[in-house]
């Protein structure tokens, strides 16, 4: 929701912040980089904290994010945030695709899960902009909203995992059971890594474009 939420709320933030369309969009682009410093750190926050650690800790970047901005801080404050807020999100993706990879019916279920991601960003700019239009809300309220949403995926998903702590992860994954960074090493190596990057920094961004 949070993500489809960004584009429609861009003529607001366009007006409260008196700044042109091409600063504004820098939101589009750090939470980039906070998905892809998740990348990088998601093996490790698994082995050391597990699936438990991913939980507390994806969801709590979401809920600080989404609490910081309903004070409508600085502009620049606003694009940080939004990194934090990728942060989240490249840990818990990655975290409960992975998951669910695991699981007999993984297709199907995985399905499920991507649609109603797509539910979200469905209803995401329908819910930010009948706020601000109809309802006469500031830009930000909308973020009021994302609290409740993050607050109770935070302590639904840390409940689901908190038996799932790191020497439980090392446990069942033997074989990953030191931090070499060997496994990245070797992903950076595959042609299939790179050209699955592509195709998925294409589609999102046509996606994201789509949502503006």
């Amino acid at each position: 929701m949070n993500d489809a939420a960004v584009g429609a709320l861009v003529p607001y933030l366009e007006k409260y912040y008196d700044l042109n369309y091409t600063t504004v969009s820098l939101i589009f682009l750090t939470p980039f980089a906070g998905y892809a410093i998740a990348a990088f750190t998601n093996a490790h926050i698994h082995l050391r904290w597990g699936q438990r650690g991913v939980a507390i800790l994806a969801h709590m970047c979401h809920v600080i994010a989404f609490t910081i901005v309903t004070i409508h801080p600085p502009f620049s404050a606003l694009v940080v945030l939004y990194g934090l807020s990728g942060f989240g999100n490249g840990l818990a993706d990655a975290a409960y695709c992975a998951w669910v990879g695991a699981m007999d019916k993984s297709n199907q279920i995985q399905g499920f899960m991507h649609s109603c991601y797509s539910l979200g960003a469905l209803c995401a700019p329908l819910i930010s902009t009948s706020m601000v239009i109809h309802s006469g809300l500031p830009w930000y309220s909308f973020f009021y909203v994302m609290i409740g949403i993050s607050a109770a995926e935070w302590a639904g998903l840390m409940l689901t995992f908190w038996r799932k702590a790191g020497p439980v992860y090392r446990a069942e994954n033997s074989a990953g059971g030191e931090d070499t960074g060997a496994g990245t090493k070797e992903a950076l190596k595959s042609k299939v890594t790179w050209l699955g990057a592509l195709y998925f920094f294409t589609y999102m961004g046509v996606e994201g474009k789509s949502k503006i």
